[in-house]
């Protein structure tokens, strides 16, 4: 199951409930209980519990991998004091997660931009991918900060390249549409393609649109 790109996962890993794709995905990630030690399977696991369920357990244990010392939380739920408590100690993963927030995420929809990219920032400077590739997406709009397409460019450049699926995403139609760069229809396909595999499923849409 480890070859299959998280695309072709997905139909078999939403079999299980989602407290069972976040436990075997901690597995994974941490080799145990029978299962091989593999970060990037257990990331698979963790980023699809997180995009269709929607749990920030899961999207928290994700964001955690990508951190140089994971600090992964088995709790059924996690509440937001908890990440601003680790947040302060500088958990990576905690503080992008409350960027996320403070951009809008909530259902409270109290928005604080500043606030949300001063998390992004301090997870940033810890070389924290998810969240470049969240402050690459506000200089692309100029969301709090001034509009930079050159930035927005080299900040998903440096995400995509480590497998940030959104990043990807993102470079694929900045070449697609010939956003800062030249268009160039061959390299957004080739980005949109490695968007669609890691599970940034918007991309399958614009490669069949592409088709046509």
């Amino acid at each position: 199951m480890n070859l299959l790109t998280v695309q072709e996962m997905a139909p078999d890993v939403m079999e299980f409930d989602v407290g069972q794709q976040i436990m075997i995905g901690l597995d994974y990630c941490l080799g145990r209980n029978n299962r091989g030690k593999n970060l990037l399977l257990g990331r698979s696991w963790l980023w699809i519990a997180a995009t269709y369920n929607r749990s920030l357990v899961a999207e928290y244990n994700w964001a955690s991998t990508w951190m140089e010392q994971p600090e992964y939380n088995e709790s059924e739920v996690i509440y937001i004091e908890d990440l601003e408590l680790i947040a302060e100690q500088g958990n990576a993963a905690a503080l992008y997660l409350l960027g996320v927030y403070h951009s809008g995420s909530n259902e409270d929809k109290q928005v604080d931009i500043d606030l949300a990219l001063k998390y992004y920032e301090k997870a940033a400077q810890q070389q924290f991918y998810p969240a470049i590739n969240n402050l690459a997406d506000k200089y692309e709009n100029g969301t709090g900060v001034a509009k930079n397409l050159k930035i927005a460019f080299e900040f998903y450049s440096t995400a995509a390249d480590q497998g940030i699926a959104a990043s990807q995403f993102s470079l694929g139609l900045f070449y697609l549409k010939g956003l800062y760069v030249e268009k160039d229809e061959e390299l957004a396909r080739e980005w949109l393609k490695k968007a669609e595999k890691n599970g940034w499923f918007p991309a399958s849409e614009i490669l069949l649109n592409m088709l046509h």
